[in-house]
């Protein structure tokens, strides 16, 4: 995920996420700290390796609902992220959640 975050860093000046430059160290130390904070609090934190053009895909909370062992796959509205969806799917299929898709 780490890379992915530095990815879409790197592309960030490009499509104008913020509207200013970004502090890419800044950004990546920041990162660090909340992963290390989840961490530290006893949470699991799962990586998803990024995928060339799919820079979007680092904002996971978007993929779908999770209770228990069951995931729900959500169906993006916009084109752009759709081809994240089979992403997530295999992702949560590997670890053995029941998926679910609309």
């Amino acid at each position: 995920l780490r890379e992915g975050i530095a990815r879409l860093l790197e592309r960030a000046d490009e499509i104008d996420l913020v509207g200013t430059a970004v502090d890419r160290p800044r950004a990546l130390a920041q990162w660090d700290v909340l992963r290390r904070t989840y961490l530290d609090l006893g949470h699991r934190v799962d990586l998803l390796a990024p995928v060339p053009g799919l820079p979007d895909m680092v904002f996971t909370a978007n993929a779908g609902f999770v209770w228990a062992n069951k995931f729900i796959l959500s169906n993006f509205r916009h084109q752009v992220r759709h081809a994240e969806a089979a992403h997530f799917e295999r992702w949560f299929a590997a670890r053995h959640f029941e998926v679910f898709q609309r």
